[in-house]
């Protein structure tokens, strides 16, 4: 959906995540990266400067550029600003959130022109099409494949917000809240917690605006009998009923509680394994899907020598990610490609693993790839965050940064401080001691590491092929301090190499 930021503003947002990807690029090589010219690259930086307070970019005097960013804050606020601040998504949201009886009505709340404002809805009903929504008037609003609309609008707000001060009618939350409860007591116990709630938090309140507006989501054709009588319950514990039927304008039903909750009360979210065996598999695209899936895990498990565990449920784990979005078209994200993102920080991931899992997904789920092609940057994120041992390969194929010691104490010394090192840095580091008998020989000892690490001051004339830190024995604040960031850097040098 980053379309519909326009060329200026999707430029600028490439130019702030190529700096977060490459710290200490310079301007010239922004320049060459994405293919401007170096006052254009200028020009974008000085953009940035002041309006995303208190992140940063930061360029020194040799043209390096990096991102200054507080440990109190994140990049999320660069998404937020252009979120907020770009016309498009600010007649998105005016859309959503507001009842608007004319064009000239939405045009005055947004201070623009109506020439401006249907050159915004042009562009915007332009990148919309190909995923079924659209701006119309009479009354004004957004139309189309529900499922997207309220995909799109749940993935919005979470990163519009990125601080969870919504700008939702503190009705909605309030009955959304008590709906959650309801469905968690009933349906869910292990999303009893703030993430999995704040989810459903967003899901429930869009919906809640759609069906505020007369638009009816789809709910599952068949449900197993229990479900139906958990539904019911729920329904019966629900405390504010009347209030639900102001602001809805209808009594809470089965039907429209299946609609709020969408995600789970349709015809492809399975609520355990017997759910799927005895109502979901019974149809094709179901059963294909779950195949799909299964093929998928056992293929990534031949290819890279991966064990797994309990397949069966593994596969209905990743199975029910892509049933709760296996009707919309959508990119599972508008601005931040979060998951995405995370795999180019690291060659390995775009290597080889990234083109086998890749070339698996297309051959074993090629309807879900046909939909969206981020659908399986959204597959690949959830085999390695519920896969422990296809996480442990991909640490092992960055290669470590590898740290010579050479002291002037004794082994046992050197011993301990190896010991207290990778306790500290982990798997980052490999640890050496070097066996050096005359000075003259440490440069050549130590021309396959990557830091060297000594509790003496080096004389000027040895002249070293790598870095060194000069260190006490003990390994003082300042030492580990100044340790790490060398660590750092060529950890995620390694990564990039």
């Amino acid at each position: 959906m980053r379309e519909l930021l326009g060329e200026k503003d999707k430029r600028r947002l490439c130019l702030f995540e190529t700096i977060a990807l490459f710290p200490g690029i310079t301007i010239d090589e922004l320049a060459s990266k994405l293919n401007l010219s170096t006052i254009q690259v200028q020009t974008d930086i000085g953009f940035y400067h002041g309006e995303l307070d208190p992140v940063k970019i930061v360029v020194q005097k040799n043209k390096e550029c990096y991102l200054d960013i507080p440990s109190e804050a994140s990049i999320k606020l660069v998404y937020r600003f252009l979120l907020k601040n770009n016309l498009n998504f600010r007649v998105l949201e005016s859309v959503f959130l507001n009842k608007y009886e004319s064009y000239e009505q939405l045009a005055k709340e947004l201070f623009i022109s109506q020439a401006t404002l249907k050159r915004a809805l042009t562009m915007i009903n332009q990148e919309l099409k190909p995923y079924e929504m659209k701006i119309k008037s009479r009354p004004l609003g957004i139309y189309g494949k529900e499922e997207n609309i309220r995909g799109f609008y749940s993935f919005y707000f979470q990163e519009c917000y990125p601080d969870l001060m919504y700008s939702f009618d503190p009705a909605a939350i309030k009955i959304a809240e008590s709906l959650i409860d309801t469905f968690i007591q009933e349906f869910s116990n292990d999303k009893n917690n703030f993430a999995s709630r704040n989810r459903l938090r967003l899901q429930v309140v869009v919906a809640l605006y759609r069906e505020q507006r007369g638009y009816v989501g789809k709910g599952a054709t068949t449900l197993q009998p229990m479900i139906q009588k958990r539904i019911a319950n729920s329904i019966q514990r629900f405390k504010y009923k009347e209030i639900f039927q102001l602001y809805v304008g209808t009594p809470l039903s089965e039907t429209v509680y299946q609609s709020l909750f969408h995600h789970f009360f349709n015809d492809h979210f399975a609520f355990s394994e017997e759910d799927f065996k005895e109502r979901l598999v019974k149809q094709p695209e179901n059963q294909d899907l779950f195949q799909g899936v299964e093929e998928l895990i056992t293929g990534v498990s031949r290819e890279l020598a991966l064990p797994v565990e309990n397949l069966n449920a593994f596969t209905l784990k990743i199975y029910n990610v892509l049933a709760i979005t296996y009707q919309m078209t959508i990119t599972p994200y508008v601005l931040h490609q979060n998951r995405e993102a995370f795999t180019l920080l690291s060659v390995p991931l775009n290597g080889k693993i990234l083109r086998t899992v890749k070339e698996l997904f297309y051959q074993y789920l090629p309807e879900v790839a046909q939909r969206n092609e981020a659908y399986f940057y959204e597959v690949f994120y959830l085999l390695i965050i519920h896969w422990p041992d296809f996480y442990e390969l991909l640490i092992q194929a960055i290669p470590a940064c590898k740290i010579g010691l050479f002291f002037i104490s004794d082994l046992e010394h050197m011993s301990y401080v190896k010991s207290h090192l990778i306790f500290l840095y982990g798997k980052k580091i490999e640890v050496d001691i070097l066996s050096v008998n005359e000075l003259r020989e440490l440069p050549s000892a130590c021309k396959d590491k990557d830091v060297l690490l000594c509790n003496f001051i080096l004389d000027d004339h040895v002249k070293l092929p790598i870095p060194h830190v000069s260190i006490v024995d003990v390994l003082s604040q300042d030492d580990t301090d100044r340790i790490e960031k060398i660590i750092d850097r060529i950890y995620y040098r390694n990564m990039h190499e």
